[in-house]
């Protein structure tokens, strides 16, 4: 064996080292997370359980993914307590009381409270204590109907099956941007559901999307990816489609609707290390975009929504318009931290008031 050969040799062995740690890391890592699921929820959370290994679970009868109900679990970086609905809100009796308000904030990551420790951070339990201060004689219910990674589909499959038999007085929807996510899986055309099979990985492998979650200061480490998707180029159908869904959904049951544009901590005015900084979580799970992209395809969609619920006579709060970018109100990208829930909250009620969405304590 000549000397280049016996180099070409060692380089291919490191290469098949380097591989076989990397699978024993994977491997390892799962083995660690499903052993922690046992643990925290019995035998059967290897295979219930999925997302963040402890707090989720599928609903079979109503077909989403859905918080555990009634638990209280400390995962390190919050505590999520659910009620019996599986949300993570206080539990809520089924028959309203007659001096009660009944408001549900529908949404994903951003309304649960993703990033907030404690359910006293999240924007729906601080627009519920706002509410209540300004009506002290009624009795004020804002549930959190946010559930992390939820598409249109599921917010309007929650709201059809879980949220609509409560008898509200009032949808604020504040959707989130899951739906942008599919360009980025599907080349830039957002699939429609024909009602095929959807292959996914098992609901027992949790390990990828948290090593997606948690290693988004490792992706800071390397330069930004070039743009691969235009966003001038985007089939915008199926996300005008599903989104116009929601809203009938809500209008048919005859409930009161707010729309909400969604804002993200970074904007064009800001030099490019602070963009870069601030859309690392965007970048993150909508990588097909570069950050002027992001830009685009954000404000693009926030447009499109708002002009079908201006359509409909929807009042629209111009959130992404309102709150200051940077790390006072934002942990990362587009989720807020606990001033940030409260600076959205103020800015929530007062848009209730100024469209008298309710009014003494009634509804419009």
């Amino acid at each position: 064996m000549n000397k280049s050969d016996y180099i070409s040799s060692r380089g291919n062995r490191k290469v098949w080292i380097s591989f076989i740690l990397a699978i024993l890391m994977l491997s390892g890592a799962e083995a660690a997370l499903q052993f922690r699921a046992y643990m925290k929820g019995g035998d059967e959370a290897s295979v219930e359980t999925i997302d963040d290994g402890s707090i989720y679970y599928f609903n079979e009868d109503y077909q989403l993914k859905l918080i555990q109900p009634n638990i209280d679990v400390d995962e390190g970086h919050r505590v999520v307590r659910s009620n019996s609905l599986g949300l993570r809100s206080p539990e809520i009796q089924t028959k309203k009381q007659d001096n009660e308000i009944r408001i549900a904030m529908l949404g994903a990551s951003s309304v649960m409270g993703m990033i907030n420790p404690v359910n006293e951070d999240t924007i729906p339990y601080r627009l519920q204590a706002d509410l209540q201060a300004q009506f002290p004689d009624k009795k004020i219910n804002v549930i959190n109907g946010g559930i992390a990674g939820y598409y249109f589909a599921d917010q309007q499959q929650l709201f059809e099956k879980v949220l609509k038999p409560l008898d509200l007085d009032l949808v604020i929807f504040y959707s989130g941007f899951n739906n942008v996510s599919l360009y980025c899986e599907d080349g830039g055309v957002a699939p429609e559901n024909h009602g095929l099979l959807n292959l996914t990985l098992p609901k027992w492998v949790l390990s990828i999307e948290l090593l997606v979650k948690n290693t988004a200061i490792l992706r800071e480490l390397r330069p930004e990816v070039e743009q691969s998707t235009d966003p001038k180029s985007l089939n915008e159908k199926p996300f005008r489609d599903s989104f116009e869904s929601v809203l009938k959904s809500i209008q048919n049951a005859n409930v009161p609707l707010l729309v909400v544009r969604n804002p993200r901590a970074y904007s064009r005015d800001m030099s490019e290390e602070e963009q870069y900084e601030l859309s690392a979580f965007s970048r993150s799970k909508d990588g097909c975009f570069s950050i002027e992209g992001l830009h685009d395809v954000y404000d693009r969609h926030n447009n499109i929504m708002e002009e079908i619920s201006r359509g409909y006579g929807i009042p629209v709060l111009k959130l992404d318009q309102l709150v200051p970018g940077g790390h006072q109100y934002y942990g990362d990208s587009i989720h807020f931290n606990a001033e940030g829930s409260e600076f959205v909250a103020n800015l929530m009620l007062e848009e209730l008031n100024r469209d008298h969405l309710l009014s003494d304590g009634g509804v419009k």
